[in-house]
């Protein structure tokens, strides 16, 4: 299946390893050149990053933590000195603390909206600024704990919801510049903008690798040429 993603530039945060690994990799199945974003398993990093060269096309090692916005413009900048120019970001990095609420401290707090919520608006911002070959797509990482209640999960789940209530803002607010907003994903409806197509993906923790990891590449297809995508074979899609 040609999704003409072939020769986009993507950056993944979050990528050396479980989920954001998987979703470069199949990023670069569809021949996506692809920036490795990572902040302490640089080992990691440079096994996925040459996992992608060997699929015949670019990667790029980008250190930095996406809760610092001096670390994300540097991990901006990096990418346009080297490729010129970033097509796609998937905000994947997250962290938090797995804890009772009688346990949690507002530093535990704090630490998960940082990293998992906040961090998107820099992202966005940056991705604004760079050079593009077309419409730009911004992919944020959710989880099932946004909206349902989980044992332990109530710092993370708080912070997945306020990521997805982020990415209605930001998308509604890119909207009034000229692309129809509404589109499917296959598991929820989220707006789109010209300047950044946005949606979010629900995820239950790292136990869900995508029933079928090369949809995504289907998803961002998409968004980015303007077609509805189709979901995987018995996915719920919204209506």
């Amino acid at each position: 299946m040609d999704l003409k993603l072939r020769g986009k530039r993507a950056l993944v945060t979050g990528s050396s390893r479980g989920i954001g690994r998987s979703i470069a990799l199949s990023l670069a199945d569809f021949k996506v050149d692809v920036a490795i974003n990572y902040l302490r398993h640089r080992s990691r990093a440079e096994e996925t990053a040459q996992e992608i060269r060997d699929r015949g096309v670019r990667a790029l090692l980008v250190k930095g933590n996406v809760a610092d916005p001096e670390d994300v413009a540097q991990i901006f900048a990096s990418i346009r000195a080297e490729w010129g120019g970033l097509d796609i970001v998937i905000s994947n990095a997250a962290s938090g603390v797995l804890r009772p609420a009688r346990e949690l401290t507002l530093h535990h707090f704090d630490w998960a909206m940082h990293i998992n919520a906040a961090a998107l608006l820099p992202l966005t911002q940056n991705l604004l600024e760079m050079p593009s070959d077309g419409e730009k797509v911004m992919v944020a990482v959710s989880s099932l704990g946004a909206t349902r209640a989980i044992p332990n999960y109530t710092a993370v789940g708080a912070s997945k919801a306020a990521l997805e209530s982020m990415v209605r803002h930001l998308a509604a607010e890119f909207a009034p510049e000229g692309m129809p907003s509404g589109w499917e994903t296959w598991l929820d409806r989220s707006p789109a903008g010209v300047s950044v197509a946005m949606f979010f993906l629900r995820l239950f923790l790292s136990a869900v690798i995508f029933a079928a990891i090369g949809a995504l590449g289907g998803v961002i297809g998409a968004s980015l040429f303007g077609r509805k995508p189709l979901p995987p074979q018995g996915a719920n899609v919204a209506p």
